[in-house]
């Protein structure tokens, strides 16, 4: 009997193999109940603590709104497929935690989905159904381990979906029967991957290219298997062509480095670790060398078709540009789940393979001589490599319990109080953007329970947004946190808070890409001066600027100015615009009967980012470069902003405090007189921006600002920190509105 023939296929013969396709059957549902109960019951688990899982549907959700309500201010998903999804739901309710609530499930849902397919799979490419429920169970590990149902990242689970059926479709239908009319509902499947994730998309794009050039080879070039090609690859090359120039025309530029380009900086190697699967890094990185091996040491295998041995090496050979050119090194762990469909279909394969090869000679009714016993061994040496590092790596032990800890953890890790939707769900009945300031990146879900377009401030770092709209929005939204009035000079923001902010703490902001980073900050409370009063050489007072003094602040079209005036000190402080970005702060002092013993200028990095410093040393008044980049999982974009300082009448030292963990780092200038004490003089701190300025200089006023971006609302989050807080409660130009359980809620005062 040949190899082809041997019937293993279960369920697909009748008599002995119908019943066991029965069993298989049978099987099958058991395996499935048993999967979902392994989804729901952590799902149910944490939603029964009164908390919402994930925040990325809230994406979806507002983008569904969007079209039903024809808004364009809101967050739009760049593709329509996961949006369509929940119109169903907006057309039923509006009330946010019920969607919210719903949203997991459709997560559940959408894994039991690949569960299926990818049963659907394994078993079309090997011919045994058991054998496609082991790679199935295999497949849809890979969303547990990699933390998409904590963040709800549903558009990849559909397009995932849709392309393992479509190469399933491709396999059996086109390929084995050669019904080609199958495969427009290939490409169907294909397009409709595009539309919901075409990077997903692009992966079995490039593995069926490689499929179909493996098992047509030199045949490609004929009508019909040309056609076949054409009418599989063409429609969602387009659809993402299509996509591309939409979200171009409505999106700004991504900064986004591929893997490849950053592989070498052994800098990126922690971040990816912290970034990695809550530290599964080890486990993660052998999955490569895993399908290497398997791929390297195959054999001669029984297929329903020998055409379909070309699915692994394709699935493999398509996932290494995905890595390496395709997928931004921030993400590089999505992209280790391709990895999983090869994994699974191997396991599958093994499955199979090893019981036929042990069972020929007797399957066959050839007898076994004493001196060929090994026979089997030698068939098997191929198998070595790979089944040992399968026993090794994917135990069921270590995948579903590492699975396991994972999910539940990303499903903690990424949820959030109801009440922290629900408290400002009043919003929707009122008019106004929303300015939304909390520690967390929650802005979207805010976005959706208030239904305005909200906007984040300080202190969380903030979200990706994809408009030009927006994004200036955010700059304004951000800025505004910090105080009522600044300069702007190309990429650098200079805050000055006063008379707004009783604490007064101007900050510089560079924006860069989709995100904002604050940078620098010249605060006022750190601004000490201490005088010896006339008479009385051995007592010295030190005045700080923000301790009472009177406060008088001035705008004209180049400048903001503050006068501070004590009993015996006057400080005037000059925020001014240069050329080419540079942004000047001068401090200048007038004293009565005493004279200045010290001043000391401090200039910190506010934000809990990465900061390093080049150049200036402690013997040196500067200048002092800080550099600093995103924090791990985003991008590195790097920013070196120069700070210098000079002075009249006093010389001094500057001093860089580096930073630790999560401290800001900071320029301290120390500064004394020349010769005993003087009464006045000046020190002029200048700042020049790491990146060109691409716009000119402007001065901004908090109050048209906020009216042109329909800013009439602040969310304070209560753990934001007390300076927020107090920000918004000692301006007069802002009511509170509502004081729930987890915000203050302001209103624009106008009047």
């Amino acid at each position: 009997m040949p190899d082809s023939a041997v019937g293993l296929d279960l369920g697909t013969r009748s008599g002995v193999g119908g019943a066991r396709g029965g069993r298989a059957d049978g099987l099958f549902w058991l395996i499935l109940g048993l999967f979902a109960l392994f989804v729901y019951v952590p799902i149910v688990k944490v939603a029964s603590r009164g908390v919402l899982i994930g925040g990325d549907w809230s994406e979806y959700a507002l983008t569904a709104h969007e079209y039903l309500t024809h808004q364009s201010g809101l967050f739009t998903y760049p593709t329509p497929v996961l949006p369509l999804v929940y119109v169903p739901l907006e057309l039923v309710t509006t009330n946010p935690v019920a969607i919210a609530e719903i949203a997991p499930v459709i997560s559940g849902l959408l894994l039991l989905g690949l569960f299926v397919v990818g049963y659907r799979l394994g078993r079309v490419q090997t011919g045994a159904r058991w054998a496609g429920l082991f790679g199935a169970a295999m497949m849809t590990t890979a969303p547990l381990f990699l933390d998409e149902m904590g963040w709800s990242g549903q558009s990849q689970y559909l397009a995932l979906l849709f392309g393992i059926l479509a190469l399933a479709l491709l396999l059996e239908p086109v390929v084995q029967r050669g019904r080609t009319r199958w495969t427009l509902a290939v490409a169907l499947l294909l397009v409709g991957s595009a539309l919901s994730e075409p990077y997903v998309a692009a992966y079995f794009l490039v593995a069926m290219v490689v499929f179909l050039l493996l098992i047509y080879r030199r045949a490609i070039l004929t009508r019909s298997n040309l056609a076949v090609a054409a009418v599989t690859l063409l429609p969602p090359l387009l659809t993402i062509g299509l996509l591309a120039i939409f979200n171009a025309s409505t999106t700004a530029t991504v900064s986004s480095q591929s893997a490849v380009s950053v592989l070498g900086n052994v800098a990126i190697y922690p971040a990816l670790y912290v970034r990695l699967t809550f530290s599964y890094l080890a486990l993660e990185l052998l999955y490569p060398v895993v399908v290497l091996a398997y791929v390297l040491t195959r054999s001669h295998r029984q297929y329903p078709d020998p055409r379909f041995r070309a699915l692994v090496p394709s699935l493999v050979v398509a996932w290494v540009p995905q890595f390496l050119f395709l997928t931004p090194w921030a993400d590089l762990d999505r992209a280790l789940y391709f990895l999983f469909l090869p994994i699974g279909l191997m396991v599958a394969e093994i499955a199979v393979a090893l019981p036929r090869m042990w069972a020929r000679p007797i399957l066959e009714g050839t007898p076994v001589p004493p001196h060929r016993s090994g026979g089997n061994a030698r068939r098997l040496r191929p198998y070595v490599v790979p089944v040992v590092a399968l026993v090794a790596v994917l135990t069921i032990g270590v995948q579903v319990g590492a699975a396991t800890h994972t999910y539940y953890g990303s499903l903690t890790y990424y949820s959030y109080p109801q009440g922290d939707l629900s408290e400002l769900a009043f919003l929707q009945h009122e008019n106004g953007s929303l300015l939304y300031i909390a520690p967390d990146q929650e802005y979207f879900p805010a976005a959706w329970a208030s239904g305005r377009n909200v906007y984040p401030g300080p202190p969380a770092q903030p979200a990706l947004f994809t408009r030009p709209a927006q994004i200036s929005a955010v700059e304004v939204a951000s800025v505004l946190a910090q105080g009522g009035s600044w300069i702007s000079a190309g990429n650098v923001w200079v805050v000055d808070s006063e008379p707004a902010w009783s604490t007064p703490a101007p900050g510089i902001l560079e924006l860069s890409s989709n995100y904002l980073l604050e940078t620098l900050a010249v605060d006022d409370a750190s601004q000490a001066i201490t005088l010896v009063p006339g008479g009385a050489p051995n007592v010295a007072e030190t005045y700080i600027l923000a301790t009472a003094p009177s406060i008088v602040h001035e705008t004209n079209s180049t400048s903001l100015i503050t006068r501070y005036s004590w009993p015996s000190l006057s400080i005037t402080k000059t925020i001014r615009l240069e050329g080419d970005g540079v942004v000047s702060v001068d401090i200048a002092y007038a004293t009565t009967a005493a004279e200045v013993e010290t001043l000391n200028l401090t200039v910190a990095a506010v934000n809990l980012l990465p900061t390093t410093s080049t150049g200036g040393t402690p013997s040196t008044l500067g200048p002092v470069t800080l550099t600093q980049t995103f924090e791990p999982g985003f991008v590195p974009v790097p920013f070196s902003d120069t700070v210098g300082a000079t002075a009249v009448g006093l010389t001094g030292n500057a001093t860089y405090l580096a930073s630790s963990g999560g401290a800001p780092a900071s320029v301290r200038f120390e500064l004394h007189p020349t010769s005993g004490g003087l009464t006045q003089g000046s020190v002029d701190l200048e700042i020049a921006p790491g990146v060109s300025p691409t716009t000119p200089g402007t001065v901004t006023l908090e109050a048209p600002t906020l009216a042109a971006n329909d800013l009439n609302w602040v969310a304070v989050e209560k753990a934001s920190g007390p300076q927020y807080v107090e920000r918004f409660l000692n301006d007069p130009e802002f009511l509170l509105y509502a004081n729930t359980t987890h915000y203050l809620v302001f209103e624009t005062n106008w009047g």
